[in-house]
């Protein structure tokens, strides 16, 4: 699979800004049709894009616009993740992968508190697993999402091209699956 990571991250990075830019907007519509017939969703957890991710800049604006909390993940001891409120504008930090956070002193908020989290990724499969940058950040942060018989919060979506789909994924015992991905060409739930 290290391989096929490598071959996704070259390609997404070799898409034009004007590309990257119709793909997020398609992706953004498809997310706020979705996101306004869900309940209230009071707190959010998004990122912020890196080497030609989806971007999310208007996703961001859109949960602020509806007064609802936004939170960005933050690296914390080794090898977690906690989630950090975030409103555009606040000063951000790189962390140790080139990847802007919030600020230590930024309100801090835990996985299983978060109604919904939009999740980065590299590849899905029609299952809902997903391949990540290969950390374990995302699956380590909503381990406890193993332990209920039955799913409620926090929603995991990712948002993806929809090229980035492939056949299947070898999950681990470990890797959480996600509720749904959104692409440029609509919502597929799992």
């Amino acid at each position: 699979m290290n391989k096929h990571r490598q071959e996704v991250l070259v390609k997404r990075q070799a898409l034009s800004e004007q590309q990257r830019e119709h793909f997020a907007q398609a992706v953004f519509q498809h997310w706020l049709n979705a996101y306004t017939n869900l309940p209230p969703q009071r707190h959010v957890g998004c990122y912020l894009a890196v080497k030609g991710e989806v971007e999310t800049l208007a996703i961001i604006q859109q949960i602020i616009a509806h007064q609802h909390q936004c939170y960005l993940p933050r690296l914390a001891a080794p090898h977690t993740m906690t989630f950090a409120r975030y409103t555009p504008g606040d000063s951000l930090i790189q962390n140790k992968y080139h990847i802007l956070e919030p600020l230590p002193q930024a309100q801090t908020i835990g996985p299983h508190d978060l109604d919904m989290v939009l999740v980065p990724l590299v590849s899905f499969d029609k299952a809902g697993n997903r391949m990540g940058m290969g950390a374990g950040y995302y699956d380590s942060a909503f381990a406890f999402l193993q332990q209920k018989s039955q799913r409620s919060k926090p929603q995991l979506i990712g948002l993806a091209y929809s090229w980035q789909e492939i056949e299947c994924i070898k999950a681990n015992p470990w890797d959480i699956p996600l509720d749904a991905v959104i692409t440029e060409i609509g919502i597929r739930c799992f």
